[in-house]
């Protein structure tokens, strides 16, 4: 069961990842000074299950100018338990975004609740914040599970 959801989380996180650069891409990002687009999961306000279930949403999706996420963000991509996706993109040192992007109903419910339950066990309750998430944290959750599940098993 757990494998089946790392696999439709991994899937939607990689669909964001895909929106991101493209969106990164399409605005000329670099030459505003993004250097890459490191994606930051930004969990340390909140929590993933408060913004889920108060919010409706997950907790932002960011890059960053620098590696300093105290710094104003390039993008901005929030997650609705619904599927839709609305990124926001911002010029260094701007708090208003130069340009929006709307995707409604871009992923079904279950692939983003299942992105929920892997944020909430693998960052939130592992005490990871508002730090860099990639598609290779879904691949070691897999591998650190099947450790577990073969723990004593001949």
């Amino acid at each position: 069961m757990y494998d089946s959801y790392t696999g439709d989380a991994k899937r939607t996180f990689e669909g964001i990842k895909e929106l991101i650069e493209i969106a990164c891409k399409e605005n000329n990002m670099s030459s505003k000074g993004l250097k890459n687009t490191d994606i930051y999961y930004m969990n340390g306000n909140d929590g993933t299950m408060f913004d889920w279930n108060c919010n409706g949403c997950l907790c932002e999706f960011a890059c960053h100018y620098s590696n300093d996420i105290s710094r104003m963000s390039a993008l901005r991509c929030i997650v609705s338990c619904d599927g839709s996706v609305s990124l926001y993109m911002y010029s260094p040192n701007e708090i208003m975004p130069f340009k929006e992007y709307s995707h409604e109903r871009y992923f079904n419910e279950d692939e983003v609740q299942s992105l929920c339950y892997f944020l909430d066990e693998n960052r939130d309750k592992k005490d990871i914040w508002d730090e860099k998430i990639s598609v290779d944290d879904f691949n070691s959750a897999v591998l650190d599970l099947s450790a577990e599940q073969n723990r004593g098993r001949c």
